[in-house]
């Protein structure tokens, strides 16, 4: 009589219906981990780009003589981390190489977008002394920021600005107090920079394009 295998079957299905159950909740529950992780619990993390930097001069009297200079960048910063995050301060840093050095300039008050997209275009001066000082803000996940400030440094700085430029923008924020770099570049000034030459008219806006921007045409 030959044996019967209908218990030992039913066993075996059993034990293998038992371990697809518990894999399949394992991976639910590493699914699910990583959805927490990158919907919730992933820390902040700000990066960012910049195109280019905008150098303004204006001589109030029409005359040439160089009487404010009001440097605006045009960069965005993102927070590409799940948590949100204070941005406190932020700051550039240039680096010219002959001679090496740090140079440090701030935001300083705000300015009308325009002045900074459109530069050729925009003809409101007037509005470069009249905006909000700089503050801190909130970027919460893919949240993204545009800078629309004017940004200052030490008065001889300017003259330092020849050939290329090393740029990083460093931001201070609520989950770290120490400066942080989220975005390094280069800035073409040329060997003979349009910003110390001659000034002719009340304002001219001169823009110094990034490496980074500069090699888009290129395939």
């Amino acid at each position: 009589m030959p044996p019967d295998l209908t218990g030992r079957n039913t066993s075996t299905f059993v034990e293998v219906r038992s371990w697809l159950a518990i894999v399949i909740s394992v991976l639910a529950a590493v699914f699910s981990g990583w959805q927490a992780w990158t919907t919730t619990l992933r820390p902040a993390r700000i990066q960012g780009d910049l195109s280019y930097l905008v150098v303004w001069r204006f001589s109030s009297n029409n005359d040439g003589v160089v009487t404010d200079i009001a440097l605006t960048p045009a960069f965005w910063l993102q927070n590409v981390g799940a948590r949100p995050v204070v941005v406190q301060d932020l700051r550039m840093v240039l680096t010219p190489e002959d001679p090496p050095e740090r140079i440090l300039i701030f935001p300083v008050t705000s300015i009308p977008l325009a002045a900074i997209e459109a530069s050729s275009e925009f003809n409101e001066y007037g509005r470069f002394g009249t905006g909000s000082p700089f503050r801190s803000f909130s970027l919460t996940s893919s949240q993204t920021w545009v800078s629309a400030y004017r940004f200052a440094g030490p008065s001889d700085s300017l003259r330092k600005l020849v050939g290329e430029v090393g740029v990083e923008v460093q931001v201070r924020t609520s989950d770290s107090p120490k400066w942080t770099n989220v975005l390094s570049d280069t800035l073409d000034f040329g060997k003979k920079p349009y910003h110390l030459q001659p000034m002719i008219g009340a304002a001219q806006s001169i823009p110094i394009y990034t490496h980074r921007w500069s090699l888009r045409t290129e395939e």
